[in-house]
């Protein structure tokens, strides 16, 4: 389903999108930026089949249910978002200041490593396993660090962007050009939506090709329960128990497609409110009518 799906995205998306916003700019640049942009989606979605038949293995025993295949349908989704965006921001119509989107790109691009160098299995195994020694007593500095760098990078890196974007827009007045306020707009949406991609990619690499690797605080085998199966009444044997907690923790590890959707989305109000206050709706005086009138 994600090949055939991703594939038909990627072939269909190029023609619907032209028919409003036109053909790809010319220059070497922004050919190379969709081929890259293509690429990083193609290895996603294999790195995430890899992931999750590493985390499936018992699924001849436990049937996946129908709210997963509705998480599956709506990541591919918001991959389609993702697509349909790198195709505008490259497009004819979207005329950009030389220096904003490389800008963007390569603040995307950075913070995107740094966050990756972070969590390499990404923050849902950190804040699991915050909880948990918070749970026992025991405070792990470091695994709160950790998610503190990646909430000030939420809100602090797309200030930053749309700051020198709107620095560099501003200085550029020839005409056909999109406004300063939505160049700012569009490179801050387009930095966080690229470092979030690359973080997902890297992440998800990172736990299809080291399994084993990836490791969450062991959990009481309890009454077996599976919340994955179909009916939820089923019970895991005793000696698939554990197996089945590793699997399930390869299997939700990784950011997920929450992040993809969320940090695009936190980075554009982020951006949409700098704007805002740094230029301000004028209030225009009624008009007043002459008496008599």
């Amino acid at each position: 389903m994600y090949v055939v799906g991703t594939l038909v995205l990627l072939a269909g998306l190029p023609l619907l999108v032209s028919r409003y916003v036109g053909p790809v700019r010319s220059g070497w640049a922004p050919r190379l930026v969709r081929v890259g942009g293509y690429a990083v989606v193609l290895a996603l979605i294999a790195a995430s089949a890899v992931q999750q038949r590493i985390g499936s293995q018992l699924g001849a025993y436990f049937p996946v249910t129908l709210p997963i295949w509705a998480m599956d349908v709506g990541f591919l989704l918001i991959l389609a978002g993702y697509v349909a965006g790198l195709l505008i921001l490259t497009s004819r119509r979207a005329q950009f200041t030389r220096r904003v989107l490389p800008t963007a790109l390569g603040i995307g691009v950075l913070t995107a490593g740094l966050l990756y160098a972070l969590a390499p299995f990404g923050i849902n195994d950190t804040a699991e396993t915050a909880a948990h020694s918070l749970h026992g007593g025991r405070v792990v500095v470091a695994d709160y660090l950790v998610l503190a760098c990646f909430a000030l990078a939420a809100f602090a890196v797309p200030v930053a962007v749309h700051a020198a974007a709107t620095r560099i827009a501003d200085r550029d007045t020839r005409p056909g050009l999109l406004t300063p306020a939505w160049q700012a707009l569009l490179a801050t949406t387009g930095a966080m939506a690229t470092a979030a991609i690359l973080v997902a990619l890297f992440t998800t690499l990172t736990i299809a090709l080291l399994p084993h690797h990836f490791t969450v605080p062991q959990q009481p085998a309890g009454d077996g329960s599976c919340p994955t199966c179909e009916p939820s009444t089923i019970a895991i044997p005793t000696n698939l128990r554990r197996e089945y907690h590793f699997q399930e923790s390869v299997n939700g590890a990784g950011d997920g497609a929450a992040a993809l959707l969320i940090v695009p989305l936190i980075a554009a109000a982020l951006g949409a409110l700098r704007g805002h206050l740094r230029n301000p709706p004028v209030a225009v005086p009624p008009t007043v009518r002459p008496e008599g009138a």
